[in-house]
């Protein structure tokens, strides 16, 4: 077997739908990421025109119809543009195949019904002129919907794989050939690589493939994939699977039912589905037969989105199996099921009728949507802290601010901006340095989150000014804020003491700082009767702030040199720690 190349795995996230056709994405190529937009490249008609026109999988030249290599192009050029197109050219600059990762969430179902219509099995390099999953490289496509709940998705097949098939062929539907498929299939035990377990059903019912699922599980021996040949098809909009009913009749069982059923078998960790339009976009989103069971928590679900003539199925499954025999990982036993079908007829377009349907489970925290809720506490953080530093920094320079938090006068006003901007100040910076520590492998204007939680596409230069005003706003005016607080409080405290059982003494004017910091023994230091006084320039007058005892002003002071270590921190994570070097993931 000649050796493998390595492969770089590119995913990428469509977070949400921000207005019709247009999706924020995220995409991740290694350690390097980058956000941007995909705007699909096709309208209403066209994505009727692509399902209509290749529904018997062939492309006539002579027919008018647009090749689908253009239609792969135009989705190519969507999808990698800017930054993004760099992070692609980046990876096969290093020589290696590309599993490309399609991240969907498809209960936001206006947005995924026009993404899933989408030929991302078509997609074509412009460069070279060859579909991604068709690559001799062995790249693949996988789209896969982000679930926010379920079971870790298992790593692998066990050794040997454990399969069941299930053929069904009733009748009044068009006749299969139900011995060739399995031949095909159970031509890949003779292989000496990987050894497979393969098992048939007594017939084609669904009561039988149940119980032979059930026995096995029993018996302490599940089946790990359970491969189902028959007819498929969409009723009222729901995906359905032909099995053999009583008599040899057709008995249709709908895509939540038979996911219901399924779902007491976990050990499944593939169910294929060798029947026409299992994976159909005629289907209502959530409710072709693929999409059900993924739903409902199978890891992996091999469908057909279109009809597929009897043969060219039968191949797939035998290349497929053959594949998987040799020790491949499932996303390259696709491709090389696909590459298996490319030649059988001039202009077939069969390769790409399977659709690889994969789970993810979302990770704490770590969802689009979680980050963008914390894009949106970033940003009011961000505003209540700089709206605290300007409205006390106009009053402490004598502007006729008339607003709440200034009340008081020049001096005692700037106390007011450190008893409210330092809590706001350290929670806004640990908020900053949370979010550049866990996008540490992108460059600085990613590294903070996007104000008012804009979708940016970083290609474009008004992203980075704007997030550089951001910057700006919220983290380096309030941070010269709260310098000039503190030295307001600085050149306005007095200390005050009891001299014996004399009166207090006179406060020295402001200004003179000698007299404002004249060491004092401790025992007058931590008296409760002494205080610090910080406002005006004499004693007595009502705009003072006053303080007991003594460890209330060095608090202050503290606080604010952890504002300082934490505003060092922050800018050590935004702008001062390197990416790490982008390496080839081996396969």
């Amino acid at each position: 077997m000649p050796q493998r190349r390595a492969k770089r795995l590119i995913t990428v996230n469509f977070v949400a739908a921000l207005d019709t056709g247009v999706y924020g994405i995220h995409m991740r190529v290694g350690n390097a990421e980058q956000s941007g937009l995909f705007r699909v490249p096709f309208d209403e008609t066209q994505l009727t025109q692509i399902s209509s026109d290749y529904e018997d999988n062939q492309f006539n030249p002579i027919g008018g119809k647009t090749p689908p290599a253009e239609w792969g192009t135009r989705l190519f050029h969507a999808l990698f543009h800017g930054r993004l197109k760099e992070l692609y050219e980046t990876a096969v600059g290093q020589g290696c195949a590309i599993d490309l990762d399609l991240v969907f969430d498809p209960l936001d179902e206006e947005g995924y019904d026009t993404l899933r219509r989408c030929p991302w099995e078509w997609l074509a390099d412009p460069v070279t002129g060859n579909f991604l999953c068709l690559e001799k490289t062995g790249g693949s496509v996988t789209r896969r919907l982000m679930l926010k709940r379920g079971a870790p998705t298992p790593p692998g097949f066990p050794t040997p794989p454990r399969i069941l098939v299930v053929g069904a062929s009733p009748e009044q539907l068009t006749a299969l050939d139900l011995k060739g498929a399995v031949n095909g299939i159970q031509a890949a035990q003779n292989t000496t690589k990987v050894q497979l377990d393969i098992q048939k059903a007594a017939n084609g019912s669904f009561e039988a493939m149940l119980t032979a699922l059930k026995d096995a599980q029993a018996a302490d021996k599940p089946f790990n994939v359970v491969h189902f040949i028959g007819h498929g098809g969409v009723v009222k909009g729901q995906g359905v699977l032909v099995f053999e009913g009583e008599g040899n009749r057709p008995h249709y069982v709908g895509a939540q039912e038979c996911a219901h059923e399924l779902a007491s078998f976990p050990e499944l960790s593939l169910v294929y589905l060798d029947a026409c339009k299992t994976g159909a976009q005629e289907a209502k989103p959530l409710d072709s037969v693929a999409s059900a069971l993924v739903r409902r928590g199978f890891p992996n679900v091999l469908c057909m989105k279109n009809n597929i003539k009897d043969d060219h199925a039968i191949r797939l499954s035998a290349a497929f199996y053959a594949a998987l025999a040799q020790g491949l990982p499932l996303e390259e036993a696709v491709t090389a099921a696909r590459r298996a079908v490319v030649r059988i007829q001039t202009f077939n377009l069969c390769w790409s009728v399977p659709i690889l349907f994969s789970r993810r489970i979302a990770p704490r925290f770590q969802s689009e949507r979680a980050w963008h809720a914390f894009h949106r506490l970033w940003t009011f953080t961000g505003l209540a802290l700089a709206y605290v530093t300007f409205t006390i920094y106009g009053k402490t320079q004598g502007w006729g601010l008339d607003l709440p938090l200034t009340e008081k006068g020049s001096y005692a006003a700037a106390i007011y901006g450190l008893l409210l901007g330092i809590p706001l100040f350290l929670w806004h910076l640990w908020l900053t340095i949370f979010y550049a520590q866990n996008h540490r492998n992108q460059p600085w204007y990613a590294r903070l989150p996007p104000l008012f939680a804009l979708e940016w596409n970083y290609a474009y230069k008004d992203a980075r000014l704007f997030q550089a005003v951001s910057f700006l706003v919220v983290l380096v005016l309030p941070a010269l804020g709260q310098i000039h607080f503190v030295n307001k409080m600085k050149n306005g405290s007095t200390f005050i003491h009891k001299l014996d059982d004399r009166k207090l003494t006179q406060p020295s004017p402001i200004g003179v700082r000698a007299q404002h910091f004249v060491w004092r023994p401790a025992s007058y230091v931590f008296n409760p009767d002494n205080y610090f006084v910080f406002g005006a320039s004499s004693f007595g007058e009502k705009d003072q702030v006053q303080f007991f005892p003594f460890y209330q002003p060095v608090a202050i002071v503290l606080l604010e040199v952890l504002v300082f270590w934490f505003y060092l921190r922050m800018l050590r994570a935004v702008f001062f720690t390197p990416r790490k070097n982008q390496t080839a993931r081996g396969s």
